[in-house]
């Protein structure tokens, strides 16, 4: 009674009939879903990274570093951080209209799947009552089930990606971290970006030792001007 499957476009979306405002909200809230049920574990590596940079931070283990050890771990932070961001943009893909409905269909408690069937066109032409009446009917039909859709919260997936329960150690890590930094916690993260490396520090400024030795005859130890006010008096 309806036509071949094609790829559902918004502009059928918008001209089915029985549309309305609450079943659009839930055509994007599935769509939302679909997106959170791609981003986090996508996300996941990224997030451990940055909780990872945070605790070392918090905990003040910067300071502790050589300036060349300090150098090579923030370039590994930032090697990893690169690293996560790509990863997420490789993973990550808008779902199109077709992958929301679908999935508020499957996993919305009906088995029918009434919005596809209210995108149909019927196969044969309406002129005649009784297929008229048949097809209000199925329009009637699927516009009831679809009252009934229910959105489903994005599926729980990331535990696959972290067996080990690492999340959950690293948010307690940096729980902590804050809690033992105080009002310090600015400054210690701050501290990540100011690597010291002996080469560049400044010189120590140089030190003068200067004496005066009196004559022989005098029988006197000789006398360091460091230090006396008058100094430039013994100097003349």
């Amino acid at each position: 009674m309806s036509r071949g499957y094609k790829p559902i476009s918004w502009d059928d979306f918008r001209k089915a009939r029985a549309l309305d405002i609450h079943l659009i909200r839930r055509v994007w809230l599935s769509g939302a879903a679909l997106l959170w049920e791609q981003f986090w574990p996508a996300a996941w590596p990224l997030l451990g990274f940055i909780g990872l940079f945070v605790t070392v931070s918090l905990f003040g283990l910067w300071g502790w570093l050589p300036g060349w050890l300090h150098l090579i771990m923030l370039l590994s932070f930032f090697c990893a951080f690169v690293w996560g961001v790509l990863r997420v943009f490789r993973s990550v893909r808008l779902p199109d209209l077709g992958s929301c409905i679908s999935r508020l269909e499957r996993k919305g408690g009906e088995v029918h799947r009434p919005i596809t069937s209210l995108l149909d066109a019927p196969a044969t032409s309406l002129d005649e009552s009784g297929t008229r009446h048949l097809w209000d009917l199925h329009i009637i039909r699927v516009s009831t089930a679809m009252r009934r859709l229910k959105v489903a919260w994005p599926a729980a997936t990331l535990a696959r990606h972290d067996r080990f329960g690492i999340r959950a150690a690293i948010l307690l890590f940096v729980a902590i971290g804050f809690v033992v930094s105080g009002e310090e916690a600015p400054s210690r993260l701050a501290a990540a970006m100011d690597v010291r490396l002996g080469v560049f520090d400044p010189a120590e400024p140089g030190k003068l030792t200067a004496w005066v030795t009196p004559p022989d005859y005098t029988g006197l130890a000789p006398i360091f001007l460091t230090n006396r006010p008058d100094a430039a008096n013994f100097a003349q």
